[in-house]
C-alpha cells in the first residue's frame, strides 16, 4: 500500500511528498493558514480560485476609472474637484487591492487595462462583508519566520539555533517532544498564530499588533503552550499513537514459537561483533569502544536528527514529563467522554425543569 500523505489545513491528500510540498508553498495553502489562525474554516481551491478572479475584475474596473476620469473634459471647478476626489478615492481603493493581492498570494501587476468611453467610468464604493472585514485585518500581517523568536523578533541562522535562543531566554520548551513528528510545521504554526493572528500562545488573548502580544507573553511569563488542554489544536504535529504501539512492542520482547523455541528478536550484524534489536538499534561490544568513540559524524541539518537533540537537551534539564503516549490518548478520550456527560446532564436538567407549569406559595398558619 502507498503511503498517502494529507494536508490538514486544506483537507488534500496527496501520492507523494514532493506535490505535498509544492502544495505547501502554494498561496492557496497559504491563504487557508492565515484563516486557519482566525478562526474560519479553509476555503475549497475553486473558492480561491473565484476571489482571484474578483480581484483582478475589481483591478480593471478601478483601472478604467481612473483611464476615464483622465479622458473627461470638464470645467476648471469641476475638474479640480474630480481630480482632488479621485486621488483619495484612489488611493483608498488601490491601497485595498494591494493588500488583497498580498493576502491572496498574487500580483496585479499583469493585470491587462483597455481604454474605456466616458459612459463606462462610474464611481462605486463597494461594501464591505463581515468576512471581508476579517480578511482584510490579515492582509497587513506577516507571520513569524521559524528563524526568528517568536517573543522579542530576534534573528536565528537556522531552527535550531532559535530554538536554542528561546529556550535560553524565555524558558520555551516543545511539550512531549519525544511524540512530535512536524517540528518545521508546529513552528511555522505558532508563527501564524503570533505574527497573523496576534494571538497568546497560552491564555489564547488577541491583540491588535504584533508588539503588543509580544509584550503580553513576556510580561505576563505567557511563554509556552497551552498543550494538555488543548491537545486537537496539536494533533496534527503529533503522533502519539505509533509511540504507543512502539512502547507495547517494548513490553514483549521475547516471545515463544510454535515449536516451542525461544525468540528474543536479537539478531547478529553481518561482521558478527554487534547485536540488532528488533528495532533497529545496534548494540557494540565494549572492547570496541575506543573505536566507537573516533566515529567522528559531520554536524546534521534534518528535522529528525535536529528533534533527537532537543529531546536530549530535554532530558538533561529535566523538562519532559514520564507520560506515556497511551496515557495522553486515554486522556483525550476521557475529556470527550465527560464533555458528552455534561451535555446529556444539561438536556435532563432542561426537562425536569419543564414538569412544574406553576409556583405555589405556602401561607404559614399563626
Amino acid at each position: 500500500m502507498a503511503d498517502t500523505y494529507t494536508c490538514m489545513t486544506c483537507r488534500m491528500f496527496f501520492d507523494s511528498a514532493e506535490v505535498q510540498r509544492t502544495h505547501y508553498r502554494a498561496p492557496w495553502h497559504c491563504f487557508n493558514l492565515k484563516r486557519k489562525v482566525a478562526g474560519l474554516p479553509p476555503v475549497s481551491e475553486e473558492s480561491f480560485e473565484d476571489k482571484v478572479k474578483a480581484l483582478k475584475t475589481e483591478k480593471i474596473a478601478l483601472d478604467h476609472q481612473a483611464l476615464a476620469a483622465k479622458q473627461r473634459p470638464a470645467s476648471k471647478k469641476t475638474h479640480k474637484f474630480q481630480i482632488t476626489k479621485g486621488k483619495g478615492n484612489g488611493r483608498n481603493a488601490a491601497g485595498n487591492l494591494a493588500m488583497a493581492a498580498d493576502e491572496l498570494g498574487i500580483s496585479l501587476e499583469d493585470t491587462p487595462v483597455e481604454s474605456v468611453d466616458d459612459d463606462s467610468a462610474e464611481e462605486e464604493e463597494p461594501e464591505l462583508t463581515e468576512e471581508e472585514m476579517i480578511e482584510q485585518r490579515l492582509k497587513s500581517a506577516k507571520p513569524v519566520p521559524v528563524t526568528e523568536c517568536l517573543f522579542d523578533g530576534h534573528e536565528s541562522s537556522d531552527l535550531k539555533s532559535n530554538l536554542d535562543y528561546t529556550r535560553s531566554k524565555f524558558s520555551f520548551f516543545i511539550p512531549e517532544i519525544e511524540n512530535l513528528v512536524d517540528l518545521e510545521g508546529l513552528m511555522t504554526y505558532l508563527g501564524e498564530k503570533v505574527g497573523v493572528g496576534y494571538t497568546c500562545l497560552y491564555c489564547g488573548k488577541d491583540y491588535q499588533s504584533l508588539p503588543a502580544v509580544r509584550s503580553h507573553m513576556v510580561d505576563k511569563s505567557h511563554c509556552k503552550l497551552k498543550f494538555y488542554e488543548e491537545l486537537e489544536e496539536y494533533d496534527e504535529y503529533y503522533n502519539f499513537e505509533e509511540n504507543a504501539e512502539d512502547e507495547n512492542n517494548n513490553r514483549s520482547l521475547i516471545t515463544v514459537n510454535d515449536d516451542g523455541s525461544v525468540d528474543t528478536g536479537i539478531t547478529l550484524s553481518d561482521t558478527g561483533a554487534e547485536l540488532v534489536l528488533h528495532n533497529g538499534r545496534t548494540l557494540g561490544n565494549r572492547a570496541y569502544k575506543t573505536y566507537y568513540k573516533q566515529r567522528h559524524r559531520p554536524s546534521e541539518s534534518r528535522t529528525s536528527v535536529l528533534m533527537v537533540q532537543l529531546v536530549k537537551q530535554y532530558n538533561e534539564l529535566g523538562v519532559l514529563r514520564e507520560k506515556r503516549a497511551d496515557e495522553i490518548i486515554a486522556r483525550k478520550k476521557q475529556e470527550r467522554r465527560i464533555r458528552h456527560n455534561n451535555g446529556e446532564q444539561v438536556k435532563i436538567q432542561l426537562k425536569a425543569n419543564r414538569l412544574q407549569k406553576y409556583m405555589h406559595h405556602k401561607e404559614c398558619m399563626t
